[in-house]
């Protein structure tokens, strides 16, 4: 093998130190250079990112914001079903109350005098 020799050290050749100082400082240049364009693709591509996301939360929000008026409009067409109901059940038992109290007022008069000796002038039911 051959022998190598190292270069004197760079105290005795100050060219050599600046030569080398200047290298050192273009190549760290060079280095944050890359690094702020590297930091501002990311920041690019985090903006990006963040605006479709913003961009789906939105979306979904709409979709959110339909599904409830649906679930909205249901409700409400239920609850006008239910009162309907409701009203109609309170009719029938209004009038299923009003013919109870007219048999309990007039029973033979009510069916007519079916059950013998009545007064008539109700419903003859029997015929």
């Amino acid at each position: 093998m051959g022998s190598t020799t190292l270069p004197p050290p760079p105290d005795n050749n100050p060219g050599m130190i600046a030569t080398a100082m200047a290298s050192a400082d273009k190549t760290m240049t060079q280095a944050f250079a890359g690094v702020t364009i590297a930091q501002t693709m990311a920041g690019v591509q985090i903006h990006q990112a963040n605006n479709q996301l913003m961009l789906g939360l939105e979306m979904l929000d709409t979709k959110e914001t339909i599904a409830l008026s649906a679930i909205e409009a249901d409700l409400e067409k239920a609850e006008l079903k239910n009162d309907a109901d409701m009203k109609s059940l309170r009719n029938e038992r209004a009038e299923i109350r009003n013919e109870r109290f007219a048999i309990q007022k007039d029973p033979q008069g009510y069916f007519g005098g079916g059950f013998g000796g009545g007064s008539g002038g109700g419903e003859d039911i029997f015929g």
